[in-house]
């Protein structure tokens, strides 16, 4: 049984190694097309073995599970018997057999993006001193058109029945929900009222200054700091990318908690 649905997921053939079937195995498969996952084992792969094996017989076992959408990140994929380890290791017959595990080792490489924490720090401090704009939109009052032009009806009918006929998967669902924020997104533009705000980021932080006394230069720029780093990660559409920038504000805000403490002593103490 393949685990993606034939005629709509789009996936290449896996090199199969154990013909053996079971309820166990249909039922895993089945679940893994319910969720959008798919086996690595044989896709992708520099080698591919039996991961169990033993004087019982062979067989796969163990399998390496990732999305769909995701499947060409993960490569060379590789099975390693266990007694193979053991001769690149040990000289032959240095180890007693009946020591070796009988499930093998399975690896494969992950390519993904990868951010420089100092890189992301020098990108918030340049944004520190920007003035954003921003459209703030009156949502208390809603007319009672909302939604409902024969032209944005025809769009998201037209956009349900492409959701239901699609490939899906997760990147057509990231598209479609796209193209349904860009209808409501119009429609907002037309029909309700709006004004322009605008954001500094200012470096002086006068007045959090003046009612603070142990404040100082040194904490507005740990604070302006952590407010980019926020923004960064917030802001970002990639869920891998926001991880990174997460971590990012994160260290860069306990950088400055560690500092607040200190600046409020020193205060005190004079």
């Amino acid at each position: 049984m393949p685990d993606f649905i034939e005629g709509i997921d789009i996936l290449p053939e896996r090199n199969v190694v154990d013909f053996t079937n079971n309820s166990y195995g249909d039922i895993f498969c089945e679940f893994l097309s319910n969720v959008n996952c798919c086996i690595l084992n044989g896709r992708n792969f520099l080698s591919n073995d039996f991961t169990f094996i033993s004087t019982r017989g062979t067989s796969v076992v163990d399998y390496c599970i990732v999305p769909y959408e995701y499947l060409n990140k993960f490569v060379d994929f590789e099975v390693i018997r266990a007694q193979s380890l053991v001769n690149s290791t040990f000289t032959t017959g240095a180890y007693d057999p009946k020591h070796i595990p009988d499930h093998s080792l399975i690896c494969w490489t992950f390519n993904t993006l990868v951010y420089d924490d100092q890189i992301m720090v020098r990108h918030a401090q340049s944004t520190d001193n920007e003035t954003t704009e921003h459209v703030k939109f009156d949502t208390r009052n809603v007319p009672n058109d909302w939604l409902t032009d024969v032209e944005v009806v025809s769009k998201l009918n037209q956009l349900i029945l492409d959701l239901e006929h699609s490939e899906n998967n997760q990147l057509e669902i990231d598209n479609k929900y796209d193209e349904l924020v860009n209808i409501i997104q119009d429609e907002m533009n037309s029909k309700l009222d709006k004004r322009k705000v605008y954001c500094a980021d200012g470096i002086s932080n006068k007045r959090r200054k003046m009612k603070k006394p142990w404040w100082n230069d040194n904490l507005t720029v740990l604070w302006n700091e952590v407010c980019a780093a926020e923004r960064i990660w917030r802001k970002n559409p990639n869920r891998n990318e926001r991880k990174s920038a997460r971590h990012v504000f994160v260290k860069t805000r306990k950088t400055f908690d560690k500092k607040l403490p200190t600046s409020e002593k020193t205060i005190l103490v004079s």
